[in-house]
């Protein structure tokens, strides 16, 4: 990579490891934020997403730990029993330690976070739950 031009589209706060590897490497690494993570104000949408769970959940997909968390915060405390006893397909083995930290009880690993293997993931936890 010594020489290289690297330039790495992320959102703010997002891990660095990929550019501190590439930079070790001899790489001169720029990264741009062209979006932002923030938590969403709580809604009304989001205790009635809790009042109607079980009616309306039946898998949550989560591609990063951030979004985890914030399921967790926008849901609150009555929540929160919910997302952990809800089977979750997450795209890392990293994912699913930082779920089992959350209390997570059925946690599925996607191979990666594609589409194609996040979406056969939900096929088998499909089947596993029917």
């Amino acid at each position: 990579m010594a020489g290289k031009v690297v330039r790495i589209i992320r959102g703010n706060g997002g891990r660095e490891l990929i550019a501190e590897q590439l930079s070790s490497r001899g790489a001169d690494v720029h990264q741009i934020e062209v979006y932002r993570r923030q938590l969403p104000a709580r809604s009304a949408a989001a205790r009635n997403l809790v009042q109607g769970w079980d009616k309306l959940v039946d898998v949550v997909v989560a591609t990063s730990n951030g979004i985890l968390d914030n399921l967790f915060a926008l849901l609150g405390n009555q929540g929160a029993p919910l997302v952990r006893r809800t089977p979750l397909i997450v795209v890392s083995q990293r994912m699913a330690e930082h779920a089992v930290e959350l209390g997570c009880e059925v946690i599925y690993v996607a191979p990666s976070a594609q589409d194609r293997d996040v979406l056969t993931t939900l096929c088998e936890v499909n089947e596993d739950v029917a």
